[in-house]
């Protein structure tokens, strides 16, 4: 059996900035659901996922709705680091959503399981304030 990739935190949020001395700012975090106004409408979603140290030195990452990859994304971790923690960042990427649906991300890795790092609905509602 393929082992699990490790991971410590997976973040949601509208946007990701590359702050100073390898900080991020994330911009409107997703605590829970994802909850819009209305639809159609665009959603902006930034990704923060922070990986064990052991992790791998390449990872292919899928974002997905409704378990259909809408964009893949080839990670590639620093070599020499495998002891330390790797981050994931996609700063901004911009979906349309038309319906309720459930966004996950999804990781695979020679030698590794297929991992999911994260999974949110997305759906049409009265947005907290």
């Amino acid at each position: 059996m393929a082992k699990k990739l490790k991971f410590y935190n997976a973040i949601v949020c509208e946007h990701v900035v590359a702050g100073a001395n390898r900080k991020h700012t994330l911009i409107n975090v997703y605590s829970g659901d994802i909850i819009m106004g209305e639809m159609p409408a665009p959603l902006n979603l930034g990704l923060f996922v922070e990986m064990a140290a052991g992790a791998p030195p390449m990872m292919e990452v899928e974002l997905q709705f409704d378990r259909v990859a809408f964009a893949k994304i080839t990670a590639r971790f620093p070599a020499g680091n495998e002891e330390k923690p790797s981050n994931l960042v996609v700063p901004l990427i911009q979906a349309p959503i038309d319906k309720d649906l459930t966004f996950s991300v999804v990781a695979t890795a020679e030698g590794y399981a297929k991992t999911t790092l994260i999974e949110k609905r997305i759906y049409r509602g009265s947005v907290p304030t």
